[in-house]
């Protein structure tokens, strides 16, 4: 059994908050544009993300040498600021960057702090994640840009 935490992807639906930052950024830079306003919810959430990339590699590992009613938890298990993600995408693409509370976006009852633990995966299969979120925030920035 596996507890899987935020997965991100480039190509993954912008319904995403990852991928819906990517996008506008990604168009910011299409329009030539050097300053945006990002619409979002609270960015004062903390999440754990990791490259579905990494992912593939932990269910391998878990289909193929998982001990029968392990519980594995897919995860980076570090927390990101959505706002630090929103900072690194500014840096990332060159767009200086504003926020702006879009209501639609804020959940009535948010978790404050989404971190796991891989430290059974870590043991079990010598699992981490290998692909840096700064890499990850580039590739989906860059699949946006010729999608």
């Amino acid at each position: 059994m596996t507890r899987s935490f935020n997965h991100i992807v480039p190509g993954q639906m912008e319904r995403f908050v990852i991928s819906r930052f990517c996008r506008l950024f990604a168009q910011a830079l299409d329009e030539g544009a050097t300053f945006l306003v990002v619409p979002a919810g609270d960015l004062q959430v903390t999440r754990d993300f990791v490259d579905v990339r990494d992912v593939i590699v932990a269910y391998d590992a878990i289909l193929r040498r998982a001990d029968t009613g392990a519980v594995y938890n897919v995860c980076s298990g570090r927390g990101v600021l959505l706002f630090d993600v929103v900072n690194q995408l500014s840096e990332i693409s060159g767009v200086g960057f504003k926020t702006r509370i879009d209501r639609s976006l804020l959940r009535p009852t948010e978790n404050r702090m989404v971190v796991g633990s891989r430290e059974l995966l870590t043991i079990a299969f010598g699992w981490e994640p290998t692909i840096p979120l700064v890499v990850s925030l580039s590739n989906m920035l860059g699949y946006w840009r010729t999608h």
